[in-house]
């Protein structure tokens, strides 16, 4: 029992040590004041963005994980919501497609394959008639 309790309060000082690491990269990686990303204006390039934050990660020297999650810190407006989004479908690997099951082909394009005709409606004009179906 009593080595137990000691495991578990080694554990805890281990937890303790890494957040202080996390929080001192953070607090790190933002005095370094990187450029944000909002992707509000045509002229925002993200290209620049991720050039900028390259260079701030090869002076940190931060692993691939530790970039994705400083990177995340300057996301604001719709590129925030987008990655909190893609954030949580990557934590539910129920939600992960395998890529050989979307089917696209080497051009980038694929096929639409109709499940169920919902609706048909066919529209007179004067010259001919058009039909429009709708499928799920």
């Amino acid at each position: 029992m009593l080595s137990q309790a000691v495991i578990n309060q080694v554990g805890q000082q281990r937890g303790v040590r890494h957040d202080v690491a996390n929080t001192s990269r953070i607090r790190e990686f933002l005095r370094m004041n990187p450029s944000s990303f909002t992707c509000s204006s045509d002229t925002e390039d993200p290209k620049n963005f991720v050039e900028e934050l390259q260079k701030v990660f090869e002076i940190m020297h931060v692993t691939n994980a530790e970039r994705v999650e400083l990177a995340a810190y300057q996301l604001n407006g719709i590129t925030r919501i987008w990655f909190d989004q893609w954030k949580k479908c990557m934590d539910d690997s129920s939600l992960i497609i395998p890529i050989e099951d979307i089917g696209i082909k080497d051009s980038l394009s694929y096929e639409e394959i109709p499940v169920q005709i919902l609706d048909r409606q066919v529209c007179k004009l004067r010259t001919k008639e058009v039909a429009s179906v709708k499928v799920l």
